[in-house]
């Protein structure tokens, strides 16, 4: 059975996976980053994050909790992630 798509991509939804794509080429390092996110509020604010990966203490976290982290301490609500 062919999986339905569920929702339909926007231009604003492309953009911000333009967003990670930026933020990535921008801090992209082959030992440490190498994974972006990109989250648009209900305001239509951005934010974005990289991986961290490597650290010294072997401590990984992904873009995603960097991204709402962000969001989150300015008081917005995330719409889309990517």
């Amino acid at each position: 059975m062919a999986q339905e798509n569920l929702y339909e991509v926007t231009s604003l939804d492309r953009e911000l996976v333009s967003e990670a794509e930026r933020h990535a080429r921008e801090l992209f390092s082959a030992d440490q980053h190498f994974v972006a996110a990109a989250a648009r509020t209900t305001a239509g604010k951005t934010f974005s994050a990289i991986n961290l990966a490597g650290s010294p203490r072997g401590i990984d976290v992904c873009g995603e909790p960097g991204v709402l982290t962000q969001a989150i301490g300015k008081k917005e609500t995330v719409e889309t992630i990517v």
